[in-house]
């Protein structure tokens, strides 16, 4: 019995989450959301974000 509750718990909760997956990829971008510009990134604290300064190569 504990079996079926389990599997049944599994289930439901692999559906709730492909269900919120699929409602947040239709929710729309808010207006003023749009990717920012690597010239307007100054860099902060975040050192595995691929627009930090450190990543980006010196042009010559």
């Amino acid at each position: 019995m504990e079996y079926v509750i389990a599997g049944l718990l599994f289930v439901g909760l692999s559906f709730l989450f492909i269900g919120l997956y699929v409602l947040n990829k239709r929710t729309p971008k808010p207006e003023g959301c749009e990717q920012a510009d690597i010239e307007e990134c100054s860099g902060c604290a975040m050192k595995i974000c691929p627009r930090h300064p450190k990543d980006q190569k010196e042009e010559e």
